[in-house]
């Protein structure tokens, strides 16, 4: 047996709607978890440390090529696996770490194994933008230190890159 539901509308006009709402926002309840819900994010906000980041560009200008656009894609392709495979070497993230006395909580109980690999994946990125541009950035708690070490990461690249098209 099939029983239909009645077609009921129920509409409330808005000054109802506005009362109600009056209503709920002056009860307790209402006031209580705003206020709680206030504090807590008061609270996580003064406990939360500042991050800074800093950002260098490159762009890398591959040889003169007489090859197409494409050869010259392949060049950039190339250039960003190469500037990030220098970028992360260990040797030079260790060269960082002990410049700038980076992660000194992670050095003094895990060692520099682990600030490397904290810095690998957390602080230090490289991403290839547009043609031959290229981006290195660092992040830190203190704007000066993610400045220096975003700018010494990228001179070390460079100088690194240099060596290398000279032994070509």
């Amino acid at each position: 047996m099939n029983v239909a539901a009645p077609n009921v509308e129920s509409s409330l006009s808005s000054t109802q709607m506005l009362s109600i709402a009056v209503r709920v926002l002056k009860s307790r309840v209402f006031i209580g978890l705003f206020v709680a819900g206030m504090a807590t994010t008061a609270f996580f906000v003064r406990r939360s440390k500042a991050v800074y980041g800093s950002e260098t560009v490159l762009l890398y200008r591959p040889r003169a090529s007489l090859y197409l656009q494409q050869a010259d894609q392949d060049e950039s392709k190339r250039a960003s696996q190469r500037l990030q495979d220098m970028l992360f070497e260990r040797s030079r993230l260790e060269g960082l770490i002990k410049e700038f006395n980076l992660f000194p909580e992670i050095l003094a109980t895990r060692g520099l194994v682990e600030a490397t690999e904290e810095m690998r994946l957390h602080n230090l990125k490289f991403d290839a933008r547009e043609g031959s541009t290229f981006r290195i950035w660092f992040e830190t708690d203190s704007a000066k230190t993610a400045q220096a070490v975003a700018a010494r990461a990228a001179d070390m690249v460079l100088e690194e890159d240099a060596r290398s098209r000279k032994r070509e």
